[in-house]
């Protein structure tokens, strides 16, 4: 007589059991894989956008229309002439960079350009006028208009180290200078100041680190972005590596 034997119930089970140990590992790697490249896309995207605020003061982009007016009490919409002699102007309205600032929660940055209300011919030339009286003289007033950047995967801008919970407040003046034409940036650790108390207040010759919270995905390390000290263009923008925040 033939007998034909079947699997026991203990060894089903154990091979269920062996089967879903299996498939959990591979769940958890790949969801951590996910989250890893969710993670560095974030930062990436955000390196990408401040890289972006430098391109935009070295190659002005002037959207706002020639018949706006530039003036010490702000701008003036539709106040002016119809035609400007000055590349990214319109009517005393000249883009001289953007201003960058973070929110409360540090999950959104607002960025607005620049104009200089002062004919730059107008402005001191001497040699002992520094630059930072020179651009106080240039009555620079923001844009109204406060576009946003959000921060990806619900990540947000935080300190480093014993502050890495704590959201960041920053404002920063990334400024073409009217006369020379060099770049500048100045960097105030405070929100939503103006332009004036940025380049008043801010510094310009050391490293400002923005480390970028994990935001709960599991299998990631902080990093983060610095903008280096003097920085002149997008190269300034760069990477920091993990450890560092």
């Amino acid at each position: 007589m033939d007998r034909h034997r079947g699997f026991t119930v203990i060894e089903v089970m154990l091979f269920l059991a062996i089967t879903g140990v299996i498939m959990a590992t591979l769940l958890t790697g790949v969801s951590v894989g996910l989250n890893r490249e969710r993670y560095h896309d974030a930062v990436s995207s955000f390196a990408d956008f401040m890289r972006g605020q430098y391109n935009d003061t070295v190659n002005v982009n002037n959207s706002r229309p020639q018949t706006d007016v530039c003036g010490a009490s702000g701008i003036i919409v539709g106040g002016g002439t119809t035609s400007s002699p000055i590349a990214g102007a319109s009517d005393g309205c000249t883009v001289v960079g953007q201003l960058v600032t973070s929110s409360a929660d540090g999950q959104t940055v607002g960025y607005q350009k620049l104009y200089a209300t002062v004919d730059a011919l107008t402005l001191p030339r001497n040699d002992s006028d520094t630059d930072t009286q020179i651009l106080s003289d240039a009555g620079l007033v923001a844009d109204p208009k406060k576009e946003t950047y959000d921060m990806g995967w619900s990540s947000r801008l935080v300190g480093a180290g014993s502050e890495n919970n704590t959201p960041l407040r920053f404002s920063i003046v990334i400024v073409r200078m009217p006369t020379s034409g060099l770049v500048h940036t100045y960097v105030l650790r405070e929100a939503d100041k103006k332009p004036s108390e940025v380049i008043a207040s801010g510094t310009t010759s050391t490293d400002y680190l923005m480390c970028v919270d994990t935001a709960g995905l599991t299998g990631t390390k902080a990093i983060g972005v610095v903008l280096q000290a003097n920085a002149v263009n997008s190269g300034g923008v760069n990477f920091v590596p993990e450890g560092t925040c």
